[in-house]
């Protein structure tokens, strides 16, 4: 079993590799990342990789909602100091989108999201989940939201607030991750594979 699933992490960094060169000419290759608003008038730029607070290599069952459309995924996340990088598959295997983040640009080449979903405002909320919170208090301090993390008896939670109201909501618990955007009306659920 386990050379079987070293086998899929093989072949999702192949693909991974493949996608991100076939890629670097789409229409979506972002030359300059693009600020992100957190709420209508409030924007944060994009923190570096080196603010990652852990290292991510792994499989994940993946689930967006955008109001009353949803879709699930498989998701091959790579996440470390120098980047970020998600491959969007189907239950076959089908490549269904590739995005690339490295601090300097976003490379992002997906059927499945609308063409008008800024890739930074994805990053941003990867960002939310994995990265740094110093790092994350500090770039929201700048704009004047808040971002807090409290441990629950089951995992910890990661809250955005523009004063008393919350925005964002991320909610940790054993290998799922649960993040849902008050404002925007989205949600992301994130279930690791073993």
């Amino acid at each position: 079993m386990k050379t079987i699933s070293n086998s899929i992490k093989v072949l999702f960094a192949l693909c991974s590799i493949f996608l991100a060169f076939s890629c670097a000419s789409s229409k979506n290759l972002q030359p300059a990342l693009s600020p992100v608003y957190v709420t209508n008038t409030k924007k944060v730029n994009l923190l570096p990789p080196s603010d990652a607070s852990i290292s991510i290599d792994s499989v994940y069952s993946l689930t967006m909602s955008f109001g009353k459309d949803s879709f699930s995924v498989l998701a091959y996340a790579q996440l470390d100091n120098t980047g970020i990088t998600m491959t969007l598959l189907n239950d076959f295997g089908t490549d269904m989108g590739v995005m690339i983040y490295n601090g300097e640009s976003v490379i992002f080449d997906s059927p499945l999201l609308p063409d008008n979903l800024k890739p930074e405002y994805i990053i941003c909320d990867i960002q939310n989940i994995y990265y740094d919170l110093e790092k994350l208090q500090a770039n929201y301090k700048k704009v004047g939201l808040s971002f807090e993390e409290t441990e629950s008896d089951s995992g910890k939670i990661r809250v955005l607030k523009n004063g008393s109201k919350v925005i964002e909501e991320i909610v940790f618990e054993g290998n799922t991750v649960k993040l849902k955007n008050l404002l925007r009306g989205y949600e992301y659920i994130l279930v690791q594979a073993e």
